[in-house]
């Protein structure tokens, strides 16, 4: 009758590991988003790998380690922060990367490669398309913040029902004492 509870006491915990996890899951995000028009493919070997980590990791789990204990916790906490500053960051870095690299070839005229992305016949000399890309790069970091604080973190409903929630059990506590 007990012999899975005898058998999870005797295997070895794995410890904390959620540090590791995050860590881990915040470093795929910075190179998936900074470096995303270098190597477009390693979003897809990404979630490929992480499913199989993840098949890895539920074997462990059930088979050969101890099982860990539920806490609750409230978010992500810094990581949060790290989060938001790589997706911030990240559109600098891509902007840069069209901007320095892309087709990888300088004409005499002191032109970079980004007039392949500006679409234009318009030549400009290096200074000029670099303050486009400047130009280009603020409006989507503007974007990206206004949307950002469009967006509520926590929806009305979910904010309704944790109200609910804390009043009901504040009554509970009122009536207990």
């Amino acid at each position: 009758m007990y012999k899975d509870v005898e058998m999870q006491i005797q295997m070895k915990s794995e410890g904390d590991l959620l540090i590791d996890d995050y860590l881990e899951g915040i470093m795929q995000f910075g190179m998936i988003t900074m470096f995303a028009n270098s190597l477009a493919i390693a979003s897809f070997f990404t979630i490929l790998t992480n499913l199989l980590e993840m098949k890895i990791n539920l074997n462990s789990m059930m088979f050969y380690s101890r099982r860990h204990e539920a806490m609750a916790d409230n978010g992500i906490g810094k990581w949060r922060g790290m989060m938001e500053f790589i997706a911030f960051i990240c559109i600098p870095v891509n902007f840069a990367i069209i901007y320095f690299t892309g087709d990888g070839t300088w004409n005499k005229a002191g032109t970079s490669s980004a007039d392949k992305y500006l679409k234009t016949d318009m030549k400009y000399e290096a200074l000029t398309a670099l303050l486009i890309i400047i130009a280009v790069e603020h409006g989507f970091m503007l974007l990206s913040t206004g949307l950002a604080l469009l967006i509520e973190d926590v929806p009305v409903s979910v904010r309704e029902q944790e109200f609910k929630r804390n009043y009901i059990k504040k009554i509970a506590e009122e009536k207990l004492i």
